[in-house]
């Protein structure tokens, strides 16, 4: 858990961030959005004290990060950005496994670890182990930099842009490739993005910010459905009807249709509050499967073509 209390960053005379304050949870996804220099990204750095604060603190798990070491915050946050970084002079399991051996850990701890990652982010490792960055294609070396941030297991993600250097197609599928990963089903996630329909897509909370102030703070479909000034209305409102199917949940639909098992085919475990849009993304790369969802005791079952008449119609 990290919690952010009262943060405010002057530069000079220029208020960057006033007064900005939210807590995130284990499994939880923060998503901060807004204009040019609303303050997203200095709000996202405050976190691990890549700046430090004017004013405020930001605590992690209870503990004051002012009381922890520079180097021992930061090991407990993995940090993605939208240019990578990755060492050139590294090659790809070199770069996964930096924090890891960091932390001294035993060499066949760390060489599973990162065959592990790179099979969850899709890169066969024997493909890909031993390729350097300038090998790889700019979506390549994103699903690197995620497996890199990922390898120490950290409770705290942060993300800065993570997909903003990719085209259009590259960037969807990534994303969703992400959200599919083991590896955060448990993790606390503080994410900057431009992108306001990959914020409804992604974000379990959404905090829209303006000239450093949060605006609004709230789960996508709140966000649309009751805005909390005239500013967050003006600033979902071009792209309203995109973003409700976005802010769509699998238990939105599950509830209001009640969906019944489907008579064959492999059944897939989905949470209640996975996107509707992620779920068709799911089965759209399987053949034969279906997805089921607890919800209150009860397992409640679909299948692509049940979730893509829902899509289509665009139930909320």
């Amino acid at each position: 858990m990290i919690e952010a209390r009262k943060l405010t960053r002057h530069f000079g005379n220029f208020i960057a961030v006033d007064n900005v304050s939210f807590t995130v949870g284990k499994g939880e996804t923060l998503v901060l959005i807004g204009p040019s220099g609303c303050g997203k990204t200095t709000t996202l750095k405050m976190l691990n004290k890549l700046v430090l604060p004017t004013h405020g603190s930001v605590w992690v798990d209870g503990q004051d990060a002012n009381t922890l070491e520079v180097e021992e915050l930061r090991r407990n946050m993995g940090y993605v950005i939208q240019n990578v970084g990755l060492f050139p002079h590294y090659n790809v399991a070199e770069n996964i496994a930096v924090v890891p051996r960091l932390l001294k850990w035993e060499a066949s701890e760390i060489n599973q670890r990162v065959e592990e990652l790179l099979l969850q982010v899709g890169l066969p490792p024997n493909q890909y182990t031993h390729k350097y960055p300038d090998q790889l294609s700019g979506g390549q070396q994103q699903r690197v930099g995620i497996a890199r941030a990922l390898a120490a297991r950290p409770p705290i993600l942060l993300m800065d842009e993570p997909f903003g250097a990719l085209d259009p197609l590259t960037r969807q599928q990534l994303r969703r490739d992400f959200m599919e990963l083991e590896a955060l089903k448990a993790t606390t996630i503080v994410m900057v993005t431009h992108d306001i329909e990959e914020a409804f897509e992604m974000g379990t909370h959404i905090a829209i910010l303006n000239k450093g102030s949060i605006q609004q703070l709230a789960p996508p479909r709140e966000l649309l459905t009751h805005p909390a000034n005239e500013f967050v209305k003006t600033f979902i409102a071009d792209q309203a009807e995109r973003l409700e199917l976005r802010a769509l949940k699998l238990k939105d639909v599950f509830y209001q249709l009640n969906l019944e098992m489907p008579a064959q085919g492999t059944i897939l475990k989905m949470d209640a509050s996975a996107a509707l849009l992620h779920a068709i993304y799911i089965l759209g790369k399987q053949t034969n499967h279906s997805i089921s969802v607890s919800m209150n005791g009860e397992i409640r079952y679909a299948d692509r073509s049940q979730l893509f008449e829902l899509f289509k119609n665009g139930l909320g």
